[in-house]
C-alpha cells in the first residue's frame, strides 16, 4: 500500500486540547490491482515521546481516500514528538508480496505556554491606630508557580494602594508589601484611621509567549483601622527609699507600668524616685501629680492614676514629706477633661477615698481601692491585691476580672472595694456591671469570663431536679472532681448537702455561667436549715468561687438562688463544682431514716457496719442527725469493702441491709424501721395490723398467705 501525508511539522500550544487535522492524508491505496483490499487498509503510529499525550495520535480513513489526524496531548506537556507511520493490508507476504508500506516521519511540536502563578489570600485585616509596624506571616497562601516544568521560574508580588480614606494624603509610612513566603508587611501613618484598599498581583518571569500569562487574576484586600482613644497614665510610687517597703511598692509600680505599655496606647507618666541618685531626687511631688494630671493628660479621652504606697484615712503618703489628701485629688480630677476615669489606689486605708472621689458631674469614674477605710494591706513580693490585679490584666482580662481575682486571692486579709455606679456604696451589684467587660487592652481584645454554657437546650428539667427546697437537696460529693452541669429553670433556687466529717473541714464551692450579668447567691446552712451560717453574694459573678470552713462535723446545705435585685431568664445554666482539701482515703455511708417519729430520742437508735470479709471489721461510730422534717445519719472513715448494716432502736424491729463501699465516695443505704407489732410494715401499729392478728388466730389464713408488704 502506498499513501501521502502533508509534509510540513505540526506545531501546536501547550494545553491545547484534542487536535484534529482534516486531509492530513491527502491519499492512499492498497496498490496496483489491490482495490479489493482498500476496506482492510489501517494506518500505525509510532512516537518517541509517548509520555507527551493523553491521547497517541491516530489515524482515521474516510472514503475519498483522506485520513485525520486526531491527538491531546497531556496538560502541562511539552516537547517535540517523532511520528513514524505506516500503512497496512491484509494482502499477505506470500511470493515476495509486501503488506506493509514504506515508512515516512512527520513532527509534532508542542510549544511551551506559561501557566500564570497562583495564591490565595484573606480578605480584611483589621488594626489598632498607631499599632507601629505589622508583620503577618502566612497572609499569602497556596503560592504555586504553575506547572512543574515551570519550576525554576521567579516570583514577585506587587501590591498597588487603590483606595485611602479621603481625608488623609498619606495613609502608610510603610506601603504594604508581600514576601515570597506569604509575610505582608506595612506600617500605617501616625493618627490615621479609616480603611485602605491594597490590590496584589503575583508575576513570574515565565513570559507571554504563545499566549502565555505571566501574572496571577488580581486580588484586592482591605486594611481597616480603628480609631483608639487618647489614654493617659499616671503610675505613682508613694513613701520614700528608706522605707522598707519601698521596694515592694516599686515593684508594683513597675508592674503596672510594663503592663501598660504592653497592652497599647497609654502615654505614660511614672512618678517615682530616681534611684540612680541614691533616693535624692525624684518626681514624686504633690506639684509633680497635679501638673501630670491638669497639665500632662492633656485632652485625653481616657485617664487612669494608678498609685501604690502608704495610706491613712484620706491621706496617701506620696514622699517623705507630703501627703496627698483625698479632697486634693478629687479637686484635680474634676478639672481633667477625660470622660472616663479610672482610679486604682493600693494602700492601707484606701476605701476611705471613695467617698470623696465619687463625681458629681455624671462623668464615669471607676474607683477601685484594695481595702475598705480601715483596713491594712499586704505588700510582699508576689502577693499583694496589686501583684494579682496587674496580673489578670496583662494576661488580657476584662478590668471586672482582674478586680475580682485580686479580691479573692486576699479576702482572707482585706476586703477590695469597687465603686463605678456613682452611689458611694462600693461592691454593690451595679457597681460590679458598670465595669463588666470593661477592656484596658488598646490593641487586643480582652479574654472574655463568659463560659461555654455546659447545656444548650433549656426546654427540660436537668438531671437534679426536683431541688428547689433542702428536703429535696441530693449529696454533693466534693471528696472528686465532680461538676453538675444544672439549670434553675422554672424553679427559684437548687439545694445540695454536704457532710463535713470533722470540724475545720475546708470547702470551695464554686459557679461557672456563662449568662450575663448573672451572679447567683450562694448560702450554706446547719442541718436544720434554720440558721445561715455564710451568706455570699459574690464578687465573680461569671466564676465565682465561696471558701467555706466548717466549725463541726455535720451535714450542711448549700443554697444557689437567684439574685433577688436581677432579673433571669427563666431557664439559667450553670455549673456547680464543690472540692474540698481535706480529702481522705476511706469513704462514707449515708442514708436517711425512716419509720422513727420526730418525738424518739434518736440517740438510742444503733447503727453500725461489719465488714463482710475475714477482718469482720465493724463500726458504730456513726452521725445522727434531726430536724422537724427528716432524720439523716452518715459515717465516716469507712475503709472500702462490703458491709452488712444493722440498726436497732427499741420497741422497733431490727434493720438489716448491705451496701459496698469504695474510697472517697458516698454510699447511700436507707434504715426503714418497723415498730414490733407493725405487721404489714407500714410504719406503724394500727387496726390493720389487729385484724391481721385475728385471723392468723383464728385460722382463716397462715402469716405466709398474707397479702403484706
Amino acid at each position: 500500500p502506498e499513501f501521502t501525508a502533508q509534509p510540513q511539522e505540526i506545531v501546536v500550544n501547550e494545553d491545547c486540547g484534542l487536535t484534529e487535522i482534516l486531509k492530513w492524508i491527502t491519499s492512499f491505496t492498497p496498490g496496483k490491482n489491490e482495490s479489493d483490499q482498500k476496506d482492510s487498509l489501517a494506518f500505525t503510529i509510532e512516537t518517541d515521546a509517548d509520555a507527551l499525550f493523553e491521547q497517541l495520535p491516530s489515524i482515521a480513513m474516510d472514503g475519498e481516500q483522506n485520513g485525520m489526524l486526531s491527538f491531546k496531548p497531556k496538560s502541562n506537556a511539552c516537547g517535540r514528538a517523532q511520528l513514524t507511520i505506516t500503512l497496512n493490508d491484509n494482502s499477505g507476504t506470500e511470493n515476495g508480496g509486501k503488506q506493509t508500506s514504506e515508512t515516512a516521519t512527520r513532527y509534532i511540536q508542542i510549544n511551551p505556554v506559561n501557566d500564570p502563578p497562583t495564591f490565595s489570600m484573606p480578605e480584611n485585616l483589621s488594626i489598632y491606630e498607631d499599632s507601629g509596624q505589622q508583620s503577618i506571616n502566612d497572609w499569602a497562601k497556596d503560592i504555586n508557580k504553575g506547572a512543574s516544568n515551570e519550576s525554576d521560574q521567579i516570583l514577585q508580588f506587587t501590591t498597588t494602594v487603590t483606595a485611602i480614606p479621603s481625608e488623609y494624603i498619606t495613609f502608610f509610612l510603610q506601603s504594604p508589601s508581600i514576601s515570597l513566603d506569604g509575610v505582608l508587611t506595612f506600617e500605617t501613618a501616625p493618627n490615621v484611621y479609616g480603611t485602605a484598599a491594597i490590590t496584589v498581583c503575583l508575576e513570574d518571569n515565565g513570559g507571554i509567549d504563545n499566549g502565555g500569562q505571566a501574572k496571577s487574576n488580581e486580588q484586592t484586600f482591605q486594611i481597616s483601622v480603628t480609631p483608639m482613644d487618647e489614654c493617659n497614665a499616671i503610675i505613682v510610687t508613694g513613701s520614700h527609699c528608706d522605707d522598707p517597703v519601698y521596694k515592694d511598692f516599686t515593684q508594683a509600680t513597675s508592674q503596672a507600668f510594663s503592663t501598660l505599655k504592653s497592652i497599647g496606647h497609654w502615654d505614660i507618666q511614672y512618678l517615682t524616685l530616681d534611684m540612680s541618685t541614691a533616693c535624692s531626687e525624684g518626681n514624686n511631688t504633690l506639684e509633680d501629680l497635679k501638673n501630670a494630671i491638669l497639665n500632662g493628660a492633656g485632652d485625653a479621652d481616657k485617664l487612669l492614676l494608678y498609685m501604690a504606697g502608704h495610706g491613712k484615712k484620706d491621706y496617701f503618703k506620696m514622699n517623705l514629706t507630703e501627703e496627698l489628701r483625698s479632697s486634693q485629688l478629687k479637686q484635680w480630677l474634676d478639672n481633667n477633661k477625660a470622660e472616663e476615669q479610672i482610679i486604682i489606689y493600693d494602700a492601707c486605708s484606701s476605701g476611705s477615698f471613695i467617698s470623696e472621689l465619687v463625681p458629681s458631674d455624671g462623668r464615669k469614674r471607676v474607683i477601685i481601692t484594695s481595702s475598705t477605710g480601715d483596713n491594712i494591706v499586704v505588700f510582699k513580693e508576689n502577693h499583694s491585691f496589686s501583684y494579682y490585679f496587674w496580673s489578670s490584666i496583662n494576661e488580657g482580662h476584662f478590668l471586672d476580672t482582674a478586680f475580682f481575682t485580686a479580691h479573692n486571692q486576699m479576702i482572707q486579709r482585706q476586703k477590695a472595694q469597687i465603686e463605678a455606679d456613682n452611689l458611694t456604696n462600693g461592691n454593690a451589684k451595679l457597681d460590679y456591671r458598670s465595669v463588666d467587660r470593661y477592656c484596658l487592652n488598646q490593641v487586643a481584645d480582652c479574654i472574655s469570663p463568659r463560659y461555654t454554657p455546659c447545656e444548650s437546650n433549656f426546654s427540660e428539667n436537668d438531671d437534679f431536679e426536683n431541688d428547689n427546697i433542702a428536703l429535696s437537696a441530693r449529696i454533693f460529693n466534693p471528696y472528686v472532681l465532680n461538676d453538675q452541669c444544672r439549670n434553675f429553670f422554672d424553679q427559684s433556687a437548687d439545694w445540695v448537702f454536704i457532710i463535713a466529717a470533722t470540724g475545720n473541714n475546708s470547702f470551695e464551692i464554686s459557679i461557672e455561667n456563662p449568662d450575663i450579668q448573672c451572679d447567683p447567691v450562694v448560702e450554706i446552712f446547719n442541718f436544720s436549715y434554720t440558721s445561715l451560717l455564710k451568706h455570699d453574694q459574690g464578687c465573680a459573678g461569671e466564676n465565682e468561687i465561696v471558701d467555706w470552713i466548717s466549725t463541726e462535723s455535720g451535714i450542711y446545705y448549700v443554697k444557689i438562688s437567684n439574685d433577688a435585685d436581677v432579673s433571669y431568664p427563666k431557664q439559667t445554666a450553670y455549673t456547680l463544682k464543690i472540692s474540698t482539701k481535706n480529702a481522705q482515703d476511706s469513704g462514707y455511708i449515708y442514708g436517711n431514716v425512716f419509720g422513727l417519729p420526730s418525738d424518739k430520742a434518736i440517740e438510742n437508735l444503733t447503727i453500725s457496719a461489719k465488714a463482710l470479709d475475714v477482718s469482720n471489721v465493724e463500726s458504730n461510730q456513726k452521725k445522727l442527725l434531726q430536724n422537724q422534717n427528716e432524720t439523716k445519719y452518715y459515717m465516716a472513715g469507712i475503709r472500702p469493702g462490703k458491709y452488712q448494716m444493722t440498726a436497732e432502736y427499741p420497741g422497733y424491729l431490727p434493720f438489716n441491709g448491705e451496701v459496698v463501699v469504695r474510697s472517697m465516695e458516698y454510699s447511700p443505704i436507707d434504715i426503714a424501721l418497723s415498730p414490733v407489732g407493725d405487721i404489714d410494715n407500714n410504719h406503724m401499729i394500727d387496726l390493720t395490723d389487729l385484724v391481721i392478728c385475728m385471723r392468723i388466730v383464728a385460722g382463716v389464713c397462715e402469716y405466709e398467705d398474707l397479702p403484706i408488704s
